[in-house]
């Protein structure tokens, strides 16, 4: 059977899991494709000015330089310009001044809570790297953080009466809906021509290894690397 290897990112270097933490993964892996969480009509990937602060950029360059490996870029094409024509990004920008205010007298227990699991998720006591982002622990802190996010949000529609609550679905839905599932069609569907794959994508879309076996039952596994 086909397989594909979730590797999970934080999309920005942190001082403990860095570019050279994926690309060791890529290589021991050794996949004959990689996806990425760009989308599909973009080419950043392929191009050799890549960033060092650039996560997922710089191990591809790290890897490519060691093997020649087909990069495929499978997030919705057009997110970003969608996301605007749908006021997405105004929408989140709002959200997140609720969810973390700028004022420290508006910090409620539980925005203190918020604040501090979010510390907890990507700096916590041990080491950040690989097997940490794969971890149920880490599972069980993003669920933690989305379930006193949406107590947060339904306290603040009652509050104030208005559609926060919906705004926040729609982004969620964006993101963790329709993203996912265009990521998941696109793996499957470029697997045709490869037998091994690894796809790139953010530690907190901690569901898409089930949604990913579930789809491509019979055809492809989705597996982390250990």
């Amino acid at each position: 059977m086909k397989e594909i290897f979730i590797i999970p990112t934080t999309h920005t270097q942190t001082v403990n899991y860095r570019s050279e933490d994926i690309a060791q993964v890529i290589i021991q892996i050794n996949p004959d494709v990689i996806f990425c969480e760009l989308p599909m009509n973009w080419n950043e990937t392929k191009s050799d000015d890549v960033q060092q602060d650039d996560q997922e950029g710089y191990a591809l360059k790290i890897v490519q330089e060691k093997k020649n490996i087909d990069i495929v870029n499978v997030d919705l094409p057009y997110r970003n310009e969608i996301a605007q024509s749908l006021n997405l990004y105004s929408l989140e920008s709002k959200i997140e001044s609720i969810l973390f205010p700028d004022n420290p007298d508006c910090l409620s227990k539980t925005h203190k809570k918020l604040i501090q699991i979010n510390e907890n998720i990507f700096l916590p006591e041990n080491k950040i790297e690989y097997t940490y982002l794969i971890s149920a622990r880490f599972k069980k802190l993003v669920r933690k953080k989305n379930r006193i996010i949406k107590r947060i949000i339904e306290k603040y529609q009652r509050k104030n009466r208005n559609d926060i609550t919906i705004e926040h679905k729609l982004s969620d839905y964006f993101h963790n809906d329709i993203r996912e599932n265009i990521i998941i069609y696109n793996c499957l569907q470029s697997m045709r021509v490869y037998n091994r794959g690894v796809l790139l994508i953010g530690a907190e879309h901690i569901n898409i290894i089930n949604k990913l076996n579930k789809s491509g039952r019979g055809f492809i596994k989705g597996k982390v690397f250990i």
